[in-house]
């Protein structure tokens, strides 16, 4: 399998915090909400 690795900056606000609320969490839905936002938006 190919490995394809890419940089990216995120200009939405994601909300990040875990179950804790304190320690950070990157989420599937967090992403596909910024997404939906922005293409809602364009």
């Amino acid at each position: 399998m190919e490995k394809i690795t890419f940089t990216c900056e995120t200009i939405t606000p994601m909300f990040l915090s875990g179950a804790d609320a304190v320690t950070p969490e990157l989420r599937p839905p967090s992403i596909k909400g910024a997404l939906h936002f922005w293409w809602r938006a364009w």
